[in-house]
């Protein structure tokens, strides 16, 4: 069993629920009908583009060292490209351009086309990149086909996703601040470990006023809101350098799951 959940967190599978799961928050807040397919094409895309930046040769050391089969890993990578090409066949045309365009965007975070450099990198873009992709996949995937990009509740929807996901990627800076290159010019490694909690702390803030703004969002669901901001804001501040393995790995990459399941409860 616990290899089995080593493998479960290290092949992306929680990261890929993880995304899913701010996706079907998105549907849920427009009250849109979810499709199965773009869940997939979610999922499938994010265990694939992680793994290839973790396991592909071109990831930290740190993956690469804590990771017992990196072959088991890139065969289950290479199955997850074989589902996500079929799945790709089942979801609309402006899926397939947004994919595209976040897919080039992984390949730049991971394959040096910068002076020798890829964007993780690039001082201080680590996090600006992680926090892009999530949120334009988790918002723009579910509304682009269904609704105009150009208003403000999307506009807001997606700016607060944003700073709720530098917010939520904090802890996992803090933990790896004592394995990242120090040109990466992660938060912690500008601000310090403290500041970068107060940032965080005010992202958090930032991601609640929008949510209250956004005219999208019921009072039932800014209650949701508020209790996973005050969660994230916990789990900030007891973030350290010598965490758990599994303490932003699992426990942190678990709180979008527990936004969702807070819309699923509501709905029984």
């Amino acid at each position: 069993m616990k290899k089995l959940f080593q493998f479960y967190i290290q092949s992306s599978i929680h990261v890929a629920f993880a995304v899913v799961a701010l996706s079907a928050v998105t549907y849920a807040e427009f009250n849109l009908k979810a499709d199965a397919w773009e869940y997939a094409f979610v999922g499938l895309g994010t265990i694939v583009g992680y793994n290839f930046v973790k396991y592909a040769g071109v990831g930290n050391r740190h993956h690469l060292s804590i990771t017992a089969s990196i072959k088991g890993l890139r065969v289950f990578t290479f199955l997850a490209l074989v589902g996500l090409i079929y799945v790709a066949t089942q979801v609309s045309q402006n899926v397939i351009y947004y994919g595209a365009g976040f897919g080039i965007l992984t390949l730049f975070y991971a394959i040096p086309a910068f002076k020798g450099k890829n964007l993780r990198m690039v001082k201080g873009w680590k996090i600006v990149v992680i926090a892009a992709a999530w949120s334009g996949v988790s918002v723009l995937f579910p509304l682009v086909d269904s609704v105009d990009l150009v208003q403000s509740s999307v506009i807001l929807e997606l700016i607060s996703r944003f700073a709720f996901v530098i917010a939520l990627t904090i802890p996992f800076e803090i933990r790896d601040l004592k394995y990242d290159e120090q040109e990466l010019g992660t938060l912690p490694q500008i601000l310090g470990v403290k500041e970068s909690r107060l940032l965080g702390s005010g992202l958090l803030l930032v991601f609640i006023s929008l949510q209250f703004l956004n005219p999208i969002i019921s009072e039932s669901e800014m209650s949701y809101t508020a209790l996973i901001a005050v969660v994230t804001l916990w789990a900030i501040w007891k973030a350290k350098e010598d965490q758990h393995p599994y303490y932003a790995s699992f426990w942190v990459e678990s709180i979008p799951i527990v936004w969702y399941g807070l819309f699923l409860y509501n709905s029984f």
